[in-house]
């Protein structure tokens, strides 16, 4: 879409291009990509949507392929198939991808949203379908201050209201 981004948090270890939630190992192996794959949350209601990212790209080469396709599955099904596909096109600058997964009247359970490049599974992570249920109350924080620094003091207020207002504590 435009005017949004893809950000992925990348951090250097020993010495080579790491991802800081990578699954793989630092190592040349049996995996010969780099990649990550992130959803917004981890519990959606029954009729939702999945915003996933991600970043892929070879080992060696740092080529990204064209797309991503990413697989709604169920978690302990493996025979149940694909819930729901959606291909993701992939930025050769930087092997980013972004998509969202639709999808209605899910039964509760635990789910699995796979990346997969050229039919080979790449990565996965998982959520759950939950009755997300409203608290009974909210809790805000205000500080004395945005930035401090190691050993300077610092004062945070808490306060508990029940949603119509009235003091929670």
């Amino acid at each position: 879409t435009p005017g949004r981004a893809t950000f992925v948090p990348v951090t250097l270890a020993t010495g080579r291009p790491y991802m800081g939630n990578y699954t793989g190992s630092d190592t040349a192996g049996d995996d010969d990509r780099l990649h990550i794959l992130s959803i917004d949350r981890r519990i959606y209601r029954r009729t939702d949507r999945v915003d996933a990212w991600g970043m892929v790209r070879e080992r060696t080469s740092g080529k990204a392929p064209r797309s991503v396709q990413l697989r709604l599955v169920h978690e302990y099904e493996e025979t149940a198939g694909a819930l729901a596909t959606v291909t993701a096109k992939v930025d050769p600058a930087t092997g980013t991808f972004s998509a969202s997964i639709p999808f209605a009247e899910l039964p509760y359970g635990w789910y699995s949203v796979e990346a997969l490049v050229e039919d080979e599974l790449v990565d996965s992570t998982s959520f759950s379908v939950e009755e997300i249920v409203k608290p009974a109350y909210r809790l805000a924080t205000t500080v004395s201050r945005h930035v401090a620094i190691d050993g300077d003091p610092i004062t945070v207020t808490l306060q508990g209201t029940f949603f119509d207002d009235t003091p929670a504590a």
